[in-house]
């Protein structure tokens, strides 16, 4: 949408410091390989309501106004790609409830082999567009899956960033000067009010019985690799300031901050394989 690219950096940043995000993305995978991709994404009113408002405004007054939609079928169709080749989009159902506004979309696949999913839940937040020229955080996790007696899902986590030396310097410099100290504070606040009702979930389903896996958490013909709600991490004091202290460059990092505070789900193993028949 035109009016979005003439929204500055702080107006956007102040829209998604309020309000509710939620993802839930959900794999099942058949026995032939083939399956399933649910995407559900949820936001909260306080943040539809100002795009709204900003949309009216940014309007051209001379033509008759279109009904504001942040989440447009065409922008879901186009996001098929991002699942990996041979991806095909199924459906779209928008979901509105007194509190949120969503989607649930299905896409199919006919081999796990080709399939991937961004873990970052910050990278497909529907209103948070890269700005041009800024770098891609993509944490992809990839499957293999191989049919027999029983049939064989793996799959591997992204490796942590590793910090080079001169980074790790350079942020040591940067932490001796007040200014910097203070900018990093006021970074952090906005952060904490951001994450305060995310929640994001990635599970894994096969159509079938699982009879072997060595993946951490299991209900039934389900895997979750992960599901936080970044609220329990902002209500543990502790966990929070070693959030702080630790700065995390990556996604993976952040799982491993919060694996293991109760009610959180994040899979501990790097490689995971998963056998059902």
């Amino acid at each position: 949408m035109n009016w979005f690219l003439k929204l500055s950096t702080a107006v956007v940043i102040g829209i998604l410091l309020t309000g509710c995000i939620e993802m839930h993305t959900v794999i099942t995978v058949k026995k032939d390989g083939s399956g399933l991709v649910e995407e559900n994404i949820f936001v909260g009113k306080e943040i539809i309501n100002m795009f709204r408002e900003f949309a009216s405004s940014f309007g051209d007054s001379t033509q008759p106004q279109q009904e504001f939609n942040l989440f447009e079928e065409e922008k879901i169709k186009a996001k098929t790609s991002e699942f990996g080749e041979g991806i095909e989009f199924i459906s779209m159902e928008n979901i509105v409830t007194e509190e949120k506004e969503g989607y649930k979309a299905i896409y199919k696949f006919k081999n796990l082999n080709q399939v991937k999913v961004n873990q970052d839940p910050s990278d497909e937040m529907p209103m948070a567009e890269p700005k041009d020229g800024s770098e891609t955080t993509t944490e992809y996790v990839f499957f293999k899956f191989i049919k027999g007696k029983p049939n064989r899902i793996e799959f591997k986590l992204p490796d942590e960033p590793k910090k080079d030396e001169k980074s790790i310097e350079q942020a040591k410099t940067d932490d001796t000067t007040e200014t910097n100290v203070e900018a990093d504070s006021s970074d952090f606040e906005s952060m904490i009010k951001f994450m305060k009702d995310m929640k994001a979930k990635i599970e894994i389903r096969v159509d079938g019985k699982i009879t072997s896996t060595n993946a951490t958490h299991v209900d039934g013909n389900t895997v979750t690799l992960f599901d936080i709600d970044f609220a329990q991490l902002i209500s543990d004091k502790d966990k929070l300031e070693q959030f702080k202290q630790f700065n995390p460059d990556s996604f993976e990092e952040v799982k491993k901050i919060v694996s293991d505070i109760p009610g959180i789900k994040v899979e501990l193993n790097q490689e995971v394989f998963i056998e059902f028949e």
